[in-house]
């Protein structure tokens, strides 16, 4: 049986000209799981470059984005220290900063779900904790080198230049919307900021050994098992869209179809992005499906 390939979409080179920023600072508050003991709760692509509405910035007018400067003092403080004391006082600063930028995963879904009412999103477009809101903004004037980038901190943004993303909308690209960023003066940029709104569901569990495990407080997907294990796509929960998300948490992935587009002579030497093919692909147990170590 011929399987279909599949890739996972990384940064692979960064942009340091490329600053952008929402035009409010507003955003989705983070999660925090005690069942987990986890927080990091990220999904790539996943942000809500819609128009801030006052319905949707009074919901989050409760939830500080910003880390309090006596928190930020005492982790310069912690930090600075070569003592184990130091070392530990950093880590409790940390948990304490953590939690004051979370919510329970009860309350998230309940703001999750509000966003999704209001704007009216298709139940297969994920929301992700920390999500920035309303569209973003880049210096006047800004012209990208790149046709495709991942960039962020962690890599979970994720862009085209002006005339790559019509050109993927010409040729049909499913499972992708495009937002315009915009200059400050209010003018549509070169730029497109990219939501993801495909789904694949759990990869299938090719090797034996292993299961699924999903936590019942925040729903995040975990292998359990006691050796690596392979996984392929499993096409009967995939939507069959070109660029899509799998389980709950986790990166971009897009189909051969994506894979050769981004791969023609159109696209040349400026995809700034690693697509690593997926099939077959080996996978540590005791992580979920973003990566994250399930202690």
């Amino acid at each position: 049986m011929k399987w279909m390939q599949w890739y996972v979409v990384t940064s692979d080179t960064m942009d340091w000209k490329f600053e952008v920023r929402r035009k409010e600072d507003l955003y989705l508050p983070g999660v925090y799981c005690p069942t987990c003991d986890q927080s990091g709760f990220l999904i790539a692509a996943a942000e809500v470059p819609e128009p801030v509405l006052p319905e949707v910035r009074k919901l989050l007018e409760p939830y500080p984005h910003e880390i309090p400067r006596e928190m930020m003092e005492r982790l310069w403080y912690a930090m600075e220290s070569d003592a184990s004391t130091g070392k530990d006082e950093a880590k409790q600063v940390d948990k304490e900063i953590e939690l004051f930028l979370s919510v329970t995963p009860e309350q998230f879904f309940a703001i999750e779900q509000t966003i999704r009412r209001i704007y009216n999103f298709s139940p297969k477009r994920l929301v992700s904790p920390n999500a920035g809101v309303g569209p973003l903004v880049v210096r006047k004037g800004f012209k990208p080198k790149w046709d495709v980038l991942c960039h962020g901190v962690l890599g979970d943004s994720l862009y085209f230049s002006r005339r790559a993303g019509d050109e993927l909308l010409e040729a049909g690209v499913t499972g992708l919307e495009l937002f315009p960023v915009y200059t400050r003066d209010g003018k549509p940029s070169e730029v497109y900021e990219a939501v993801v709104t495909g789904y694949a569901g759990l990869p299938s569990l090719v090797s034996p050994g292993g299961e699924y495990f999903q936590c019942p407080e925040c729903k995040r997907w975990y292998l359990r098992g006691d050796h690596p294990l392979k996984i392929r796509l499993d096409e009967s929960q995939w939507d069959g869209s070109d660029f899509f998300h799998v389980s709950s948490y986790s990166g971009v992935y897009i189909s051969q179809r994506a894979y050769e587009i981004l791969n023609s002579p159109f696209f040349s030497t400026e995809v700034w992005v690693s697509l690593k093919p997926m099939d077959g692909t080996w996978v540590h147990p005791d992580f979920d499906l973003a990566g994250n170590l399930f202690s």
